[in-house]
Parts: C-alpha cells; structure tokens; sequence
C-alpha cells in the first residue's frame, strides 16, 4: 500500500483498472486499493480483448495496475483519454513490495486505513455482458457489507473452512471472513476447460471444505468423480450460481458429495445474494414440477431482501406504483430491493434509468428475468426476459421448455430460441447431444428429431415445437461458460 501511495501516488478516489491473473494478485492488490480509498475496476478478462479495452475505456481509469505478461497492452493505452498512468508488475516491484509488507512499519500492520464513508465508490465490478453489452456495477462500501452480511446470516461459512473457488471473484470473501482459500489450477479466463481430476486432487489434498462454482463446473467434476468411482465426503458445503441448477446435475452431485449442505442461490452482480433454496428441498419438493415446465424454484428470499413480480415492460419506470405489481402465480419481470441491491452503473445514465425503479428511499432493480411468485412465497424463475419466444398470443420460457427436453438421455444441453423465417417467428430447439452422439449421418438426425418430436408431443405448451437443430457446443458466457447465447443462436439459424 506504502509503495503504491509513495511511488505512484496513488490515494483516495483513484479509479485503478485491475489486469492481474485471478488468485495470490488479485486479492493482494484489491485489499491494498480498498486500504488506500482507491477504487479497484474489475472486468472478466475472458471477454476477449475488444470488449475488454471497451469497457476500460467507459471506466476512465487514472491506473491501470497489471501483470508483467500484459505489459504489451501498453499500446492500446493511447487510445484513452485522458491516457492512465501504468503500474506493472515486474520482479523488481515485486520485491519492494515484499520489503514493505516484511517491515516492521508496514502499512499492513501499524498505517491506518483511509477513512470512508459508507456511500462512498469502493468498486466497479463489470457484468459479464450475457444478455448485452457488459456494464459497469457501482458498489460502495454499504453494499460490500451488506452482502458480507447476508453470506455469514444465511450461509454456514466458519473461519475454519478451507475454500476452493471457481470464480476468482468470490475468493475475495475469505480473507475477510478469515478462510483459507485454495486457488484452483484452471484458466479463469476459460473455466469450462478445468481438468476434474486437477481439481479433485486439490481438494483432497488440501482438505477442502467449501466451494463456490457454476453448476455447469461442478457437474464436470461429478461426472468425473462418478465414472471412477470418486467421492468427496470433506465438502460440507457447496454454493452453486451463475446459472440456475437443473434436477439432474443436483441428482449427480449428492453421489459425490454425500456430506455437502447444497445452496442454489439467485441473484446478479447488480445484487447477490437476493433469494436461496437447498438442493436437498428441490430433488424432495420441487423435482417433479421443474422436470415437467414449471420453471426453476430459486427459493425464499433472504433476510432484507425483498422481490416482486411486475408486468413486462420495454420503457423505464422511474417510480414506484402498486398496480405494476402482478398477482401471485403470474408471470412476470422480477425486481428486487435490499442492502445489497446496487443503485447506478458507471457512466451510463440511460442503463440506469431503464434497470432501476425509485420508491421512496429505496431502489428496486429490474433483474431482467421473468419468474413469478408462488403462495408460499416462493421464487420460480423462467428465463431473461429478453429470450423469451413470443408467436402470436403465446409466450415460450427458456426454463419452462428446455427441461423438458433434457429427459431425452442423449440431450446434455438444450436452448430455446425464436426462429425467423419469412417475417414469422416460430419456436424452435437447439440442441447439444453428449459427447459421442452428435447425429452425423442423415437417418441419425431424423431419428433424433423425430424422438424430440415425441416429447414435445407429451406437453401441451411444446406441441407447436417442430423445429430442431443441432451443435456440438452450445455458445456461453465467459464468467461460468454456463449461460447458452441463446439470442447469438436465434440469428445463426433464422
């Protein structure tokens, strides 16, 4: 902290753009700029270059703060304005960092924190950009703790865990809960190429206790595990999001994981956590409903939170009124309020406008799905609102529909998407086959499509489906290589 403040004058309200490898780096320079009053912008390097530059650039920041690998960037610094000042770093960094943090007057130890207020900037965190264009997220100081404070009042999180996350982002969490945290051997950039047995081997040699990961990541591990006859009796507890959990991925997961205590939470990066559901409640309550169309229960929301169900709009509701609310059962857009609910994005007044609903002191943000609330109170999620299928006076769900189709035992992943053809939209399947099924040859494709047939024939809301197609990967998003481009594949095949 000493080094960055006296070297490079670094201090309070510096926005310091963050390109360092998830892991050891990250968590030591985010500290050290949340000691200074900096404010720390974290975007998911996994974007790719392009959209990675694009939205350093909206953050204007004064410092970039890098690996030495990524020190060729450099050039595409001129391209900012005003230019930000670089800070990479080398070997030689890296050992005055080392004398500073060793000595007795280090600023670790005895230099006491810049002062902050509670609204005050702490960090912009980028969202993944799934569904658009990624935006930057403010979050001060309040949200932090409120959302530190929601973990350790819901969740069973003790210091003496040890922590393997699968997203970078949230190994931030255990030092300040005093956790040990194993970083996994993976490429954050690209988490869906994890090696299982690399992290299998990892969490029994560690001993690991909890994780943090994407369904989609932990069933890669499962199905390892099953097929070798693996089991992981240390995890007591397992935190799944990122993408909502589908039954058979829970089913495979208390195989391996026989003690684990499973959380499937709901929420954003704009806020999280906002609603909870173990996954033992799913595969004893809901499994039936889910698995024929009801969409996905994501839970009761958790203490000082609060959700409801609006009519789907396009336009931006500034205020609060009681008649957008909907009736239980029905669908609709979901808005969400709390201490961890975020209030603004950086820089983009009109994306603030449309996502945000002011009522009296507080804010409600539009989640941008659709689900509906049942009489318990419940939340069940649908899917983005913004892959939604309409033809005509009828509406199609992605986790409505796409269930539905994973009962066929030679579907591993499935998208709905809406199919252009002359001026007309039709409902149609995208489907991914496990690996080794993929139809190659004619009569395998019409086979194929003809048993998808079958089922769609089984439910009155597929009947209209007629329309299959077929890829070897479905496109995902970057952060958990979990959520399906469905709109990407709606203008592949149109």
């Amino acid at each position: 902290m000493r080094l960055l403040r006296e070297n490079f004058h670094l201090s309070k309200r510096h926005r310091v753009l963050l390109a360092v490898r998830p892991g050891h780096e990250l968590i030591t320079c985010t500290f050290a700029l949340l000691r200074l009053g900096a404010i720390p912008i974290i975007i998911d390097a996994g974007m790719g270059l392009r959209c990675f530059l694009s939205c350093a650039r909206k953050a204007h920041p004064d410092f970039i703060l890098g690996a030495r690998r990524l020190r060729w960037t450099s050039i595409f610094l001129y391209s900012f304005e005003p230019r930000p000042r670089a800070i990479w770093l080398t070997r030689a960094f890296y050992r005055s960092w080392r004398r500073c943090t060793a000595s007795a007057e280090s600023p670790f130890r005895r230099s006491p924190s810049v002062s902050v207020h509670p609204d005050d900037l702490a960090a912009i965190l980028f969202t993944s950009g799934s569904t658009g264009t990624a935006k930057g997220v403010h979050y001060s100081h309040r949200h932090f703790s409120a959302q530190l404070a929601a973990l350790l009042g819901n969740y069973p999180l003790a210091e003496h865990d040890v922590d393997l996350p699968l997203l970078p982002l949230f190994s931030l969490f255990n030092p300040i809960i005093g956790r040990t945290s194993v970083l996994p051997e993976m490429d954050a950039t690209k988490p869906s190429r994890l090696r299982a047995q690399k992290i299998i081997e990892a969490i029994r040699q560690h001993r690991v206790t909890s994780s943090f990961g994407a369904p989609v990541l932990w069933r890669k591990i499962a199905l390892h595990g099953y097929r070798h006859g693996i089991q992981l009796p240390e995890i007591r507890f397992l935190f799944l999001a990122g993408v909502s959990c589908d039954v058979p991925t829970l089913e495979l997961l208390r195989r391996i994981v026989p003690h684990a205590e499973i959380h499937t939470p709901y929420g954003a990066t704009e806020a999280l956590p906002i609603t909870d559901i173990r996954g033992d409640e799913i595969l004893s309550r809901w499994k039936v409903f889910q698995e024929n169309g009801a969409g996905t229960c994501v839970g009761q929301p958790i203490t000082g939170a609060q959700v409801r169900i609006i009519r789907v709009t396009e336009e931006a509701i500034s205020q609060w009124e009681p008649a957008l609310e909907l009736a239980t059962g029905h669908v609709g857009e979901i808005i969400v309020d709390g201490p961890m609910v975020t209030e603004s994005y950086d820089g983009e007044p009109l994306k603030t406008q449309l996502a945000k609903i002011h009522d009296g002191d507080s804010v409600w943000h539009r989640m941008g799905d659709l689900g509906f609330l049942d009489q318990q109170g419940r939340l069940w999620f649908c899917g983005r609102l913004a892959e939604r299928v309409l033809v005509g006076d009828e509406i199609f769900y992605p986790d409505c529909t796409e269930p539905l189709f994973l009962k066929h035992p030679l579907v591993a992943r499935c998208a709905l998407i809406g199919l252009r053809r002359k001026g007309l939209t039709f409902p149609a399947i995208v489907v991914q086959p496990k690996f080794g099924h993929y139809p190659l040859w004619t009569y395998q494709k019409k086979r194929f499509i003809g048993e998808l047939w079958e089922i769609a024939q089984r439910y009155e809301k597929t009947r209209c489906i007629r329309h299959f197609f077929f890829r070897k990967k479905l496109p995902v998003d970057v952060r958990h290589n979990a959520k399906i481009h469905r709109l990407a594949l709606a203008k592949q095949f149109s």
